[in-house]
């Protein structure tokens, strides 16, 4: 691990100016795109646990089960 590491850090010392910019841009697009990406994920999850607790809660599901199959609080349930 440390060896690819040093590898990776000597590789990029030796790059010039003009390539070192490229190659920050290009890992600046890389982070932003997976940050997005991440956060679409995870409002998705969010907004299907949601439909799912909304649904077992009109179809008559005790909060108590709804709680324990979602993992929302009682008070996230409620306020569906």
């Amino acid at each position: 691990m440390f060896e690819y590491l040093f590898k990776t850090t000597a590789k990029l010392e030796k790059l010039m100016p003009n390539e070192r910019n490229s190659y920050e841009k290009s890992l600046k697009y890389y982070r932003d795109l997976k940050n997005v990406t991440d956060t679409a994920k995870d409002e998705g999850r969010i907004e299907g646990i949601n439909k799912v607790a909304k649904n077992l809660k009109a179809l008559g599901f005790p909060i108590e089960q709804i709680m324990q199959a979602t993992g929302l609080s009682r008070a996230e349930i409620e306020n569906l």
